[in-house]
């Protein structure tokens, strides 16, 4: 490996708020370079480490068992030398240490890249990442926070039925349909290699089941096809996990991280980037400090991790999260406020 460097920029998140997407047209945008992997999760590491709550244990060894899951990839033939050198230093090297964290950013060279792992949000100590990255800029992309719980909510809910993430349960049944054979590692490996141009996030499968088979397969087509079933009851105990409860408290995420990196922190909304993509990348890549579009602007349309599904109870479950955020803001009003909204006549307007 090259000697390491810093990443430009982070991106904390929110959780089901675009992140996949913009990983995704940033790594074909010129004057950028990304990780092979998305969610490099470093700085959740490095905090965990410092830790003393009980739980952190587990996570830490959670996120080294999702690093030694790409094991395959450092001698898999479906990839150029260059990437599998950067799974050599990603999955072999012992220490994961700062060296190793900023070794992989060596390849960006002249280019700008960075870390895009939604949970960084909630890290409990963002003035640490500020001394350990002091010139780096950080985005977070928010959403209207009924949709985001929902779409997060139903992805894990659609995992847990599932038993592994939706990605590789279409890739197993895609290698079923091919007649692959060898263990499942194999099959996907096997799949891999005839795809080899994909930098294979977890939706790229879907993008290959469709060349495949010429027939594009949603997420409720697979649970269908495997006969998995997932409802609006499935869903709502995820709404009330912690890391759902705190992905909801965005303003003190804001202030926790602007309290820090001042004007380097920047806010973006996800409804711009369903709106208008080529503008909403324009905006965050001239923020970021070099202006750049991809060079295939059909990826601007590409629809990734999308939280819709034709799940039993779904609407009744939005209306109802809808009418409590109403309820709550509601009552977070001051009693004049409250009455001037209930009596727009009598509200004095202001520009």
């Amino acid at each position: 490996m090259e000697r390491g460097r810093r990443p430009d920029f982070l991106c904390i998140g929110a959780a089901k708020a675009g992140t996949t997407w913009l990983y995704r047209v940033l790594a074909t945008c010129p004057g950028y370079w990304m990780p092979p992997v998305k969610e490099l999760r470093y700085l959740l590491l490095r905090e965990l480490r410092l830790s003393r709550d009980r739980n952190a244990q587990n996570q830490i060894r959670s996120i080294l068992k999702e690093i030694q899951a790409h094991a395959p990839m450092v001698q898999s033939g479906s990839i150029a030398e260059s990437e599998r050198a950067w799974f050599r230093h990603y999955v072999l090297t012992e220490r994961k240490d700062p060296a190793w964290y900023f070794g992989l950013f060596s390849q960006a060279g002249d280019r700008l890249t960075g870390d895009i792992s939604p949970g960084y949000a909630l890290l409990r100590d963002p003035p640490a990442v500020g001394k350990f990255l002091p010139n780096a800029k950080v985005i977070f992309i928010s959403r209207n926070p009924v949709d985001r719980d929902l779409s997060h909510a139903v992805h894990h809910a659609v995992i847990s039925a599932l038993g592994m993430p939706k990605g590789r349960a279409l890739a197993l049944h895609l290698a079923k349909l091919l007649n692959i054979a060898g263990s499942d590692d194999e099959k996907i490996e096997a799949l891999r290699a005839r795809h080899s141009h994909l930098p294979f996030e977890e939706m790229d499968w879907f993008e290959i089941y469709a060349r495949e088979t010429g027939t594009a397969i949603s997420t409720d087509d697979l649970l269908a096809t495997l006969n998995v079933k997932v409802t609006a009851a499935d869903v709502r105990p995820w709404l009330s996990k912690p890391a759902m409860i705190q992905q909801q408290q965005l303003g003190a995420i804001i202030r926790r991280w602007t309290d820090v990196f001042g004007e380097r922190f920047h806010t973006f909304r996800f409804e711009d980037l369903v709106s208008d993509p080529a503008n909403f990348i324009s905006d965050v890549t001239s923020v970021l400090g070099y202006n750049s579009l991809p060079e295939d602007p059909s990826i601007l349309n590409t629809i990734v991790n999308s939280g819709a599904h034709d799940i039993e109870g779904l609407d009744e479950l939005r209306a109802e999260l809808f009418t409590a955020q109403h309820q709550s803001a509601n009552e977070s009003l001051a009693p004049e406020e409250s009455h001037a909204r209930s009596h727009p006549a009598s509200a004095t307007f202001r520009a």
